[in-house]
Parts: structure tokens; C-alpha cells; sequence
């Protein structure tokens, strides 16, 4: 039955000339698409896994204007992991950031990126747009934090580029050079994008270049 469906929406698709889609976590999911596979919480291990073994989304992919919004689950944790690193002394926990931390997890999130981007383009869809990470916690997050996220952005615009795709430098909109605060684009929650930053976000998937 599922791969019923997923014949039934391919060919909805090649019929219709409907090619938009999306695959990434809660920002990708409120983005306006044809078919839109994004969910909160997903991590680039999930679309990696929709992309290699979900029929429904490799059905749809191939040929399609493809928007990734993917890696800002990662980074919570790796930036987590940083920040309340330390150690114990005389039964007190010692906060001290532990660089190594973000070292680590940026190596993995290079990793797990390639894969993805690899299963995406092995699809081969037509034109692919890839959402930079923005920092909706710059208050909160350090200089040697925030010099690693914009270090990030850069290497996933390049990637990108390199693989004929283009970055969406949502990172930029956000957070100018890595120390701004969002401020009203970002929701009363304080994390996900506001109508205002998700106006901004679909203006930067426009205007996406290299």
C-alpha cells in the first residue's frame, strides 16, 4: 500500500508539474512545498534515512526543486555539550567549556552532512536549496560557540556550492556576523522563526546563490 501511494504521488507530480519539496526538521516543515516531509525534532540522521530508504520521499525527489532544512537539531546538542562541560571538585561541578566538545561534534556533523547531501544527490533532483543554521540562543552561547556555528555556516555554503547546489544564508538574515540577536524573527517561544523570520527565510530560499 505504501508504495501504491508513493506511485500515486509521483505521477500526481510528473502530471501536475508539481516539483517542490522539502525534507529537514521543524523550520523545513513550515515551509510551503508540493510535498513537504519535514518534522520537528529531526536530526540529519533522519533525512539521511529518508532519503536512502523511505519510498515515498525517493519517489518524490528526482527531478524536483529539493529544500533541505536540516542540522540545527545537531548542533543543539553539540552546543550543549560545550557549554555544560566541567568537571567535579571536592563534590561541586566545575563549569568549564571544553572546546574539544565542539571540535568533535563538528566532525561528526561534517560526516553525517556528506551522507545526506550524498543520498540527496544520488536522487537527483533538479535544483536544491541548503539552509545555513541560525543561533536563536546568541545571549546564551559564547564567542569560541558562536565563531564555531559561523565557521559551520561557511563550510555548508561551500559544500554546497561545490555540489552545484545553492545555500540559503538564513545564518546571515539572523544573526548578521554570528553576534546579533534575532529578535522579532523568532516566535514567542524564543526558538522556532516568527511570520516575520519565516517571510525572511522563504526571501533568502529565493534569492539563494553562490
Amino acid at each position: 500500500p505504501m508504495r501504491f501511494y508513493s506511485i500515486l504521488i509521483l505521477a500526481f507530480i510528473l502530471l501536475t508539474g508539481c516539483r517542490s519539496v522539502v525534507v529537514g526538521d521543524s523550520v523545513g516543515a513550515m515551509l510551503p512545498a508540493d510535498a513537504n516531509y519535514a518534522a520537528p525534532g529531526a536530526a540529519i540522521s533522519d533525512v539521511t534515512r529518508q532519503l536512502e530508504t523511505d519510498p515515498t520521499v525517493r519517489d518524490a525527489v528526482p527531478g524536483s526543486d529539493l529544500t533541505i532544512s536540516v542540522g540545527g537539531n545537531d548542533v543543539f546538542w553539540y552546543g550543549a555539550a560545550y557549554l555544560f562541560s566541567g568537571h567535579w571538585a571536592n563534590h561541586v561541578w566545575i563549569a568549564a567549556p571544553d572546546e574539544r566538545a565542539l571540535q568533535t561534534g563538528l566532525t561528526q556533523f561534517r560526516a553525517d552532512w556528506q551522507r545526506m547531501a550524498d543520498a540527496a544527490d544520488t536522487l537527483a533532483p533538479r535544483h536544491v536549496v541548503a539552509l545555513t543554521i541560525y543561533n536563536p540562543y546568541v545571549s546564551v552561547t559564547d564567542a569560541t560557540a558562536r565563531r564555531y556555528l559561523r565557521d559551520l555556516n561557511d563550510w555548508i555554503a561551500a559544500d554546497a556550492c561545490a555540489r552545484g547546489w545553492v545555500p540559503a544564508r538564513v545564518d546571515l538574515a539572523f544573526n548578521g556576523d554570528g553576534n546579533s540577536e534575532p529578535g522579532a524573527l523568532l516566535g514567542t517561544d524564543g526558538l522556532h522563526p516568527s511570520d516575520m523570520g519565516m517571510a525572511v527565510i522563504e526571501r533568502e530560499i529565493q534569492s539563494a546563490h553562490c
